[in-house]
This record gives structure tokens, sequence and C-alpha cells, in this order.
């Protein structure tokens, strides 16, 4: 089966268009990257585990969580807060015993995973060393790695597998907790990480009080996603060898209407502009 939109029937326009032009083109993505085969390769005990995909999974499920801070948890300056607070929303209602509490889960994944895998390619760097500039240098302060990225054994998921995970509710059969303690370490299981950002995404865009802190801020992006369509619509009007459609493109960006121009999800993850400003971390 495909991939299954979030249902956001209830939510403002401006938010649902940009779950389905921002948001669900990362998950789409990671739905891919979960239904790629191991190779099919002989190896020795001494050999480099083959690639699952899975520190690719981790980042950028991790840079969707972040995204959505800045939009519904706004209201924080520091993206070290938003994305925590954001975090803290995760359903953790189907997830196993030995799951970390959610206070855990919200600290582990920004500080194990978000920055030390942006950042630092999973080394875990501070600000202690020797200043220059007026800044500290960061430095390596754990030696030893803290982290286990795993995935459902064994890679890949079956279809029937993926729709389990695209549920609003319930758990693939055998699934591990999204994060737990490990032998000291922190692994996160990024199969059931997609599920829960997938749920993560409901949970915020139909939180009344969560809507009123985005969608000031999405207003400038969704008036120009507006022109444009209108712009379009008048060009195709115009035209009567163009192909007329009753339903505006922008309510529907997974649509490819290539002779009309209809928008669609662009490949860029900033679509036709790339950001501006600095980022803070």
């Amino acid at each position: 089966m495909p991939y299954a939109r979030i249902d956001l029937d209830q939510a403002p326009e401006s938010i649902r268009l940009f779950v389905a032009k921002r948001v669900e083109p990362y998950l789409r993505d990671v739905r891919v990257m979960l239904t790629a085969p191991l190779p099919d390769v002989s190896r020795t005990p001494k050999d480099p585990p083959e690639p699952a995909l899975n520190m690719s999974i981790a980042t950028v499920l991790c840079g969707v969580i972040g995204g959505l801070a800045r939009v519904f948890y706004n209201e924080f300056p520091l993206d070290s807060e938003s994305f925590q607070e954001t975090a803290k929303r995760y359903p953790m209602e189907d997830e196993p015993t030995d799951a970390v509490p959610i206070s855990d889960f919200a600290n582990d994944l920004y500080d194990v995973y978000r920055c030390s895998l942006v950042h630092s390619l999973g080394l875990h760097m501070e600000d202690r060393g020797a200043v220059v500039k007026g800044r500290r240098r960061r430095v390596v302060v754990h030696a030893a790695e803290r982290y286990v990225v795993a995935r459902f054994n064994p890679p890949p998921l079956s279809e029937s597998q993926l729709v389990e995970l695209d549920r609003p509710s319930g758990r693939l059969a055998g699934l591990q907790a999204t994060m737990k303690k490990d032998q000291g370490k922190v692994r996160l299981e990024v199969d059931a990480l997609y599920c829960g950002v997938r749920r993560l995404v409901r949970v915020i865009a139909t939180d009344p009080k969560r809507q009123a802190i985005a969608v000031p801020v999405l207003q400038p992006w969704f008036a120009l996603q507006k022109s444009l369509e209108h712009e379009r619509l008048a060009t195709q009007s115009s035209s009567p060898q163009m192909t007329r459609t009753s339903t505006p493109a922008y309510s529907d960006p997974s649509s490819v209407e290539s002779t009309t121009g209809a928008m669609r999800p662009s490949s860029s993850p900033w679509g036709d502009s790339p950001p501006s400003g600095k980022d803070r971390d």
C-alpha cells in the first residue's frame, strides 16, 4: 500500500498544507528507507555491519521534530527548549514497559541523538575546550559511544508491517520501545520512532493551543502559497488549451500536474528557495 497521509481534517488549512508540503515528504522518504533490503553479501564476524540506513533515518526524524518545534513551539527562543517541549508530547500510550520515561526521552533524544548526529557524527562534544575568539572550543567529553541505533529485526519491513506503523494507534507485534536503556547506552528504535513521529504530528497539529502558535508563524508562507495558486488558476483560465481542475492544487500537494503547473512537494527541504538567516543551536 502507498504512504498513508496523516489525517488532519479538523486542523486549520495553513497547518494542513504545512504538514503536507514540509513534513510528510520527509516521512515518505523514511518509509522508503525502512523497506530497503540489506545487501546480500557474505560477511565474517570481523566485518563491519552492513548499512541498514539506521543513522540516516534517525537523523531525518530528529530533523522533522526540530522543524515541528520551530513552528508549533515558537514561543521558546532556543532550539533546545522548543525541541524538548515538542518531544515531551511524543505519544507513549502504546510503548512497552521498558521504555524510558517521557522526560528522559525528550532530553536524550535531543542530547544523545539530535545534537550528536547532526553536529558531530555521533561524537558527544561540549564547549569545554580552550577559549578562541571569545568562545570555547568543542571537545569530546564522552569517549565511549552512548547510543545504539537499531531497527526491527530483520529488515526490511514488509508492506503489511509498514501499514501497522502508519496506523494512528496500536503497535506492530515484536516492535521494541522507541527508546530504552541498553547496557548503559541509549537505544533508539527507528521503526518505532517513525511510527511515533507520525502520531506526534497529529497530536500537536490538532492541539488548539499549538494551532494558535503555529498559524501566525505560518501566515507569510501560507499567504505566498495561496498567491501562487491564484496566479496559477488565473493563467489556467486564460488559456483554453490548459486542463482545468475544480480543486485548488494547494489543497492536495501530493498531486502532480506538470501540464498545468500545479504545486507539488519540492525535492528540496526548503522548496524553491534556500533558507535565510543563521540557524540557532
